[in-house]
This record gives structure tokens, C-alpha cells and sequence, in this order.
């Protein structure tokens, strides 16, 4: 009898101790959780939910955007749109690219009020646009090295060289370019060669990569060649940049938006609330 008086104050006891440390619903941190959602999956990227989730101050769903092609993939979050009874947020401005084959996550979150503690919302999906790089270069005029000229200009593209060294088997060259065109600028500096009497050398700088500009964009970019001594000192040669297809323009195109319900998980809601 004793042992069995000992097991029921136990089970009262531990009843007790979860309804102490269990967050109320009126709790401004308690939180409710929704069902997980399938990914969406498309030709061109995947769309990862997770963790999403809600207080009395915020909303929030993890997205993680796997991009599956070989351009490049623009998100622009101001266009995700959170649907509720009492609303609609959006969260704050940011442009995310997305490399070919890469993916990002992105914590989607929206503030500004304090009846988020809802058990449904709708999530809108848009602002995710493509990119190709598949498109035909600008015909650009052989660069003389050493520069007769600085500058130059081909299409909405202005080219400044900054910084030129030549020795016997090394030609470093640094450039800086605008674009100031409406679409896309393309700068892809792997394609640059460089060319003597004796032949052509690509662009043996190892931190190449693909530079996209927007309107009124300044980056720079480097390019370094490397020809044996015994076959050409450049220390005191004339050769010429042959830029081949470094520079191109795009245009974004809009994908297609997505939207998903959200909906309450009591299981879930329970165990992250203990």
C-alpha cells in the first residue's frame, strides 16, 4: 500500500513539474509551431522548408534554395509575401545570387506587430529571377601591353587599367570596371589571353570568377600571365589582351512564384514548449 501511495505521489508530482515549466499559450515567448512542408522541386532549383514558427513578435520560415542550372538564379526578398487574418508582412530588402550549381539559405522572417502567434499563414513565394550567361560577347579592340591607353569602352562597359608590372616571365595587369547599362553586366576574366609573336597565354590568375554588375556597379579584376624566359622576356615586349568572351550582357527572367499554407502542429508545438 505504501509503495503504491509512493508511485501515485510520483505521477503527480511529475504532472506538476511539466505544467511548471511548460510555456503558457499566453506566454509572450511561447511559441506555435507548423506541420513540415514538402520541398518544392522544379527543373531549375529545389526549395527547403524548415523550423517554421511563431511568437507573438515574429514569424519565421528557413528556406534553403538549391540552384540546379548553370546560370545564375536572383532572389529578391522584399517580394516574399507572409498572409494572415490580420495582414500582410514582408521581410526586409536583400538580393541574394545564387552561383550555378550552389544553393543558399535565407532566414524568412517578418516583425512589426505582436499577433503573430497565429495557428495558419500563407507564404508567398516571388522575386526569384534567371540569369544566362549563354549569350554572345561584346567584340572588344586588342589591349596593348605596355598601354598606349588607360581607358576604354565597349558597349555600357568602362574599362580602366590601375595597376600594370612587367617582368621577364610574369605580366600583371589590375582593372577596374563600370557598367552603365540597363540589363546585366557580365565580366568573365578566365577568358582573357594574352598575345605575342610567339603565341597566346590565358589568364593564369587563380581567384578568376564570373563579376556580375548592375547599373552604376565598380568592381575590379585582375589578370596574370606567365611565358617561360627562354621563350619571351615580357619584361621588354609589346603584346596585346586578346579579351575574347569577358565581356557580356543578360537579362533577368522572372520565374514562376510558389505559395504554401502553413498550418499548425499540436506534437511539435508541444515538445518545443516543454
Amino acid at each position: 500500500m505504501k509503495n503504491k501511495l509512493q508511485s501515485i505521489l510520483c505521477v503527480v508530482l511529475l504532472f506538476s513539474s511539466i505544467s511548471t515549466f511548460a510555456q503558457s499559450k499566453d506566454d509572450p515567448k511561447h511559441e506555435n509551431h507548423f506541420k513540415q512542408l514538402a520541398p518544392i522541386n522544379t527543373d531549375a532549383i529545389d526549395i527547403e522548408f524548415s523550423d517554421a514558427h511563431a511568437q507573438q513578435e515574429f514569424c519565421l520560415v528557413k528556406l534553403k534554395i538549391t540552384n540546379k542550372t548553370n546560370d545564375f538564379i536572383f532572389f529578391n526578398t522584399e517580394e516574399l509575401t507572409f498572409k494572415f487574418d490580420h495582414g500582410i508582412y514582408k521581410p526586409k530588402q536583400k538580393q541574394i545570387i545564387i552561383k550555378p550549381k550552389g544553393s543558399c539559405s535565407y532566414l524568412a522572417k517578418v516583425t512589426g506587430d505582436s499577433n503573430f502567434h497565429v495557428e495558419s499563414f500563407t507564404l508567398e513565394i516571388e522575386g526569384l529571377s534567371r540569369l544566362t550567361t549563354n549569350v554572345t560577347a561584346l567584340k572588344v579592340d586588342k589591349f596593348q601591353v605596355p598601354a598606349n591607353k588607360n581607358n576604354f569602352t565597349v558597349g555600357d562597359f568602362k574599362i580602366n587599367l590601375l595597376k600594370s608590372k612587367q617582368e621577364t616571365q610574369e605580366t600583371w595587369l589590375r582593372f577596374s570596371c563600370i557598367y552603365e547599362g540597363s540589363k546585366i553586366g557580365i565580366v568573365d576574366p578566365s577568358n582573357i589571353i594574352i598575345t605575342t609573336e610567339k603565341g597566346e597565354w590565358a589568364n593564369d590568375f587563380k581567384k578568376s570568377k564570373i563579376i556580375l554588375l548592375q547599373n552604376g556597379e565598380t568592381k575590379k579584376f585582375s589578370a596574370i600571365f606567365h611565358i617561360p624566359g627562354k621563350i619571351l622576356d615580357m619584361q621588354f615586349a609589346t603584346m596585346h589582351i586578346d579579351w575574347k568572351e569577358t565581356f557580356k550582357e543578360s537579362e533577368l527572367e522572372e520565374m514562376n512564384g510558389h505559395k504554401l499554407n502553413f498550418e499548425f502542429d499540436q506534437g511539435i508545438t508541444s515538445g518545443k514548449n516543454k
